[in-house]
């Protein structure tokens, strides 16, 4: 930890895991940051990866959770939302992931929190953002992988639709969120100035997919935008891939088409010119993977 920004209040309703790993960033530069939790312990203590709990507490509180003081609040009753508002009244940002309207409800709202303390700052993160035809919907990372198509093109043509190995989306939105209220605070340095930061799963995951979506929507779209074979999206050239060997896998980035030819003994009439790297994408990238597997992993591919 580091004392950045030491003497800023975080007080913290957060939950699972986009939320509390943002804070935790801040937690991480210095804040103060004050995590308020049900008496039966926020969810993130509830659940974890391969069933691991490391001295009884759960990876997923590991996970996004260090630096932070804890606060045991029941806010359904009305002795414990006062004390919400009097924490309310000495922090400088007011962080939740509920869903949109909750802290409303419960008289913590960005207008309630306002009148408390005019330059609060309240950072809000959701699955669809505080307004839409989805606000109601229950966002969550899997799901939003899905939605935003990131699924899709993580995917292959011969299995469908695959999600992403980590809970990317959790963890790009929190980076977002955290950039957000980092943002928030710098106008609030130079203006005095509070005010309110929305980040959302779908953002995140349309922001994960900016090459994608560039590529698709200008020029001549694709039929598939699932992976071609080994290539690792459909928008790169070949022979950016992985690949199978006789020992394994490689991986193969950016690099010439002759060196990978001349590395793999490739025939001549069988090579493809740099300039048709992405046009013969599937020709180069069967090719390659044919030739790869007589080799063994040490053999160097391209540069």
């Amino acid at each position: 930890m580091v004392d950045l920004l030491k003497g800023v209040r975080v007080l913290s309703f957060n939950h699972f895991l986009m939320g509390p790993m943002g804070v935790q960033f801040l937690a991480d530069l210095g804040a103060d940051v004050i995590a308020v939790e049900p008496p039966d312990g926020a969810f993130q203590r509830k659940w974890g990866g391969a069933d691991k709990q490391v001295d009884g507490q759960s990876m997923l509180l590991l996970t996004g959770n260090r630096n932070k003081r804890s606060l045991t609040l029941d806010l359904k009753k009305p002795d414990a939302v006062l004390v919400a508002k009097k924490l309310i009244a000495t922090s400088d940002v007011i962080s939740e992931n509920f869903r949109p309207g909750v802290l409303d409800k419960l008289g913590l709202g960005y207008e309630d929190a306002r009148n408390i303390k005019s330059d609060i700052i309240y950072a809000a993160a959701s699955g669809y953002g505080p307004d839409g035809p989805y606000v109601n919907r229950p966002g969550q990372d899997l799901l939003v992988q899905a939605l935003a198509g990131l699924a899709t093109i993580t995917g292959s043509r011969d299995h469908g639709p695959r999600a992403v190995g980590v809970s990317a989306v959790d963890h790009h939105g929190a980076a977002l969120f955290a950039a957000g209220i980092l943002a928030a605070l710098v106008r609030k340095a130079r203006t005095g100035q509070g005010c309110r930061v929305d980040v959302s799963l779908l953002s995140a995951a349309l922001d994960l997919q900016m090459e994608s979506f560039t590529c698709y929507l200008n020029g001549q779209r694709p039929n598939d935008v699932r992976q071609p074979g080994p290539i690792a999206g459909w928008y790169y050239g070949a022979p950016y891939g992985i690949y199978a060997t006789g020992d394994g896998h490689i991986a193969i980035s950016l690099g010439s088409l002759d060196v990978l030819a001349d590395a793999l003994s490739i025939p001549a009439d069988q090579r493809v010119p740099d300039t048709e790297a992405y046009r013969r994408r599937d020709h180069i990238g069967s090719n390659c993977g044919q030739h790869r597997q007589t080799h063994d992993i040490g053999v160097p591919c391209a540069a």
